[in-house]
């Protein structure tokens, strides 16, 4: 394929769905960086937390599709910051137990409804029937890639 004949990378979906997940998370994550200091894999390991869906580093990175190091850094920053606490499972040592401080919870409480009124808002770009099928979609699409 020469130059000319090659695609426009801006017409591959992967390239558009990248391009809008960037533009939801820059939105939010200035909202929560100038008002909390939270980096976005901060506030997506506190959500994770809040779900009780956070039983190791692991385990959110996995959730989140983030990397590994960058959520143990987001773990140790919030432990350090006194918004979560953690303590090893007393059935299984290699599991962890993180949990929100109140503080953690107060913050994790504000930023929820704002990050729900952002998704409304999309989703109120498309109808009933068009939301349904583009969850559809995109779990195809995740299931297919995982």
């Amino acid at each position: 394929m020469t130059r000319t004949e090659t695609a426009d990378i801006e017409t591959f979906l992967s390239y558009r769905l990248s391009i809008v997940s960037r533009l939801i998370n820059r939105r939010s994550t200035r909202y929560f960086t100038e008002k909390h200091g939270l980096t976005l894999a901060e506030w997506r390991a506190l959500a994770q937390i809040a779900a009780g869906r956070a039983t190791s580093v692991q385990a959110i990175a996995a959730r989140t599709c983030s990397d590994k190091g960058q959520i143990s850094r987001a773990i140790a920053t919030l432990l350090d910051k006194g918004l979560i606490t953690s303590l090893p499972d007393t059935n299984d040592r290699r599991l962890i137990n993180f949990d929100l401080t109140a503080a953690g919870a107060a913050i994790h409480d504000e930023i929820l409804p704002m990050r729900a009124e952002e998704n409304a808002m999309i989703a109120g770009l498309m109808s009933e029937e068009e939301l349904t099928l583009f969850h559809d979609v995109l779990d195809r699409i995740q299931a297919r890639l995982d």
